[in-house]
């Protein structure tokens, strides 16, 4: 089918956005992630709702994709489930950092982590193929850049001896991980003499909040209780 040039002009223009100080990029938006992350908000407000939780969209987003009762402000995360190492039976990856900026004339830069606690109360996060909802509160996954929900991966033994033997070859960490059948950072934590960690990750905390609704209908009733108790102490300062 022929099309016009002007026609061309009007699709091509289409992912072209102005950049800073005149400066245009082209740019593919990735609009089913953004139709995913849509559906997720609207998902997690149904839920929200069945609950008796009534949910405010914000006009604009920064950093709150829902308002509930008592101010309680909630970001949503959305994937659909992934099959990579070390989760053959499946995991969803959050990725929760944000995306780089334009700084100038061809300048890309890179943004810090985030710090979620400084912009919403909890991030729930949606896994989409199985329909699971994990109630984070956001303190948890401050400065996270992605997080996996899926299986406990075990503590797996390697032999020391081995992996010092094929590193006197000259053989690099991905290497012997090769060789051993493991990932690469797994070779590195034996080298630095790491255990498994008795602290709960950030991937078992979201585990063990699955479906735990009520931390945010909790953290609703306090907001309105100490919301009742200013108001209190104004009208008392006010009389």
């Amino acid at each position: 089918m022929h099309c016009s040039q002007d026609e061309q002009d009007a699709v091509r223009n289409r992912f072209l956005i102005p950049g800073i100080g005149g400066i245009v990029m082209r740019q593919r938006q990735p609009i089913q992630n953004l139709l995913n992350g849509q559906a997720g908000v609207h998902r997690v407000a149904v839920e929200l709702l069945l609950r008796g939780i009534n949910v405010w969209f914000p006009t604009v987003d920064v950093g709150v994709d829902l308002m509930a009762e008592g101010g309680v402000r909630i970001q949503v995360k959305s994937t659909h489930i992934a099959y990579f190492k070390p989760y053959p039976k499946g995991a969803y990856w959050f990725h929760l950092r944000q995306g780089p900026i334009a700084s100038g004339k061809n300048n890309i830069r890179v943004r810090a982590p985030r710090k979620f606690s400084e912009q919403c109360d909890f991030v729930v996060l949606w896994g989409i193929d199985q329909d699971r909802f994990f109630i984070v509160p956001s303190a948890d996954v401050d400065g996270a850049q992605c997080l996996v929900v899926g299986p406990p991966v075990a503590w797996k033994e390697l032999d020391t001896e081995r992996i010092k033997e094929l590193r006197s070859q000259r053989l690099t960490q991905e290497q012997v991980a090769s060789r051993m059948g493991v990932q690469q950072m797994t070779i590195s934590n034996r080298e630095r003499g790491a255990k498994g960690s008795k602290r709960p990750s950030r991937s078992a905390k979201a585990r063990c909040n699955e479906g735990r609704w009520e931390l945010i209908q909790s953290c609703i009733s306090s907001m309105e209780e100490a919301n009742r108790a200013v108001a209190e102490r104004a009208t008392v300062v006010g009389s």
